[in-house]
């Protein structure tokens, strides 16, 4: 009987550390990344509201780009799922994206516009961001994203990030694509 409490022990302690390691906390640099990513946020702004709240797997989702991942020496992160924090998320409400629409003119009167859920709860764009990877020197950073319209439209991509001494940036594009 104490063999099988300490079995059962040991399977709940190991169960408890693969928890706690997926829920490894954001760094400060990738909360700039996240950050920044979605103030530029390179597609339609409506995309953002409905936002995934946690992260995609980075090597599932690099499997739908054709980008030169190999030539850029990145470490793959291991954790996915990772709950985004506050400070990210307030980026993709509603209010907050409409008022950046709206401060770039581009935004549709109530009356014309569709809810980006409906009363079933069904969201209509669901963007999700991958967990970051970072070159081995820690002077590039990558982030994929998809954004998918209930399997009738979608865009996605891939965007580089470089270390400056201002911190990051984004870099360049390596891979868009679009399906509609």
């Amino acid at each position: 009987m104490r063999c099988i409490h300490l079995l059962l022990f040991a399977i709940f302690s190991l169960g408890q550390a693969q928890a706690h390691a997926q829920q490894v906390d954001f760094s400060s640099e990738e909360i700039a990344i996240y950050q920044d990513f979605l103030l530029h946020y390179p597609d339609r702004l409506g995309d953002l509201i409905g936002m995934q709240r946690t992260t995609g797997d980075f090597s599932y989702m690099k499997n739908f780009t054709y980008a030169p991942f190999d030539s850029l020496n990145l470490v793959i992160p291991t954790q996915s799922n990772r709950e985004l924090p506050a400070e990210i998320m307030q980026l993709t409400s509603e209010q907050a994206v409409t008022r950046r629409i709206a401060d770039a003119g581009e935004l549709v009167p109530s009356e014309k516009r569709s809810s980006p859920t409906r009363p079933d709860g069904y969201v209509r764009t669901q963007l999700q961001l991958s967990e970051i990877a970072f070159d081995q020197a820690h002077q590039l950073a990558v982030i994929i994203y998809h954004a998918h319209c209930a399997g009738k439209c979608g865009e996605g991509g891939v965007v580089l990030y470089r270390h400056t001494k201002y911190g990051w940036h984004q870099a360049e594009r390596l891979f868009d694509s679009w399906v509609s």
